[in-house]
């Protein structure tokens, strides 16, 4: 499972692989949405597991992650657990905040 971080504006999010988000924003850009890619999935065969890890890699946020019908039980308390962790350890003040990357594009 990806770590979870603030994404700077007080959502927790997984750590996004900056080569995944780059491949996801390049994408989007010429005309592949995530729905696009998900009939691709389907006809090569992706797993279920493919895209947990696919959504984690690209910074879905943990909230809209929850949501996901591939998101199973136990990965949905493991994502809890981490983003409990997170918001104990952070200071309450946003600005203060770790943040994922002030340089890597924030997913939509």
């Amino acid at each position: 499972m990806q770590p979870v971080v603030w994404d700077g504006h007080g959502v927790t999010r997984f750590l996004a692989n900056p080569i995944v988000r780059f491949l996801v924003d390049w994408g989007r850009d010429h005309g592949m949405s995530l729905n696009d890619l998900h009939v691709v999935g389907m006809q090569a065969g992706w797993t279920r597991h493919d895209w947990q890890h696919f959504s984690q890699l690209h910074g879905y946020s943990v909230s809209g992650w929850f949501d996901l019908s591939y998101a199973n039980k136990a990965e949905r308390d493991e994502a809890d657990r981490l983003e409990a962790e997170l918001v104990r350890r952070q200071p309450s003040d946003p600005k203060k905040r770790r943040r994922a990357s002030s340089t890597r594009s924030e997913p939509r």
